[in-house]
């Protein structure tokens, strides 16, 4: 297991394409990588993305939305379920 906090957040764009090659070939190897990024562009790298807001995790990015407009609307934060048999 890789862990991978925000890994291209300070490298310029080369070096974080190459960072982002190895990480595929890992993928490729068999390693699992949980990489936590802010970068839409590096988020489309991964197999599965997941969301967090306000401690929370979504599984689309269209379920956190509607979660912080109910949000806003009600003063309460609640998540929307997620697909049974999804890993905890």
């Amino acid at each position: 297991l890789i862990l991978a906090d925000e890994p291209t957040g300070n490298l310029d764009t080369a070096t974080g394409e190459q960072v982002l090659e190895t990480f595929v070939r890992l993928r490729d190897a068999g390693r699992t990588i949980v990489l936590i990024t802010h970068e839409p562009d590096v988020a489309e790298h991964a197999d599965r993305t997941l969301f967090i807001r306000d401690g929370l995790l979504y599984e689309s990015y269209d379920d956190m939305h509607a979660a912080g407009q109910r949000a806003l609307r009600t003063g309460a934060s609640e998540a929307v379920p997620m697909e049974e048999g999804m890993p905890r």
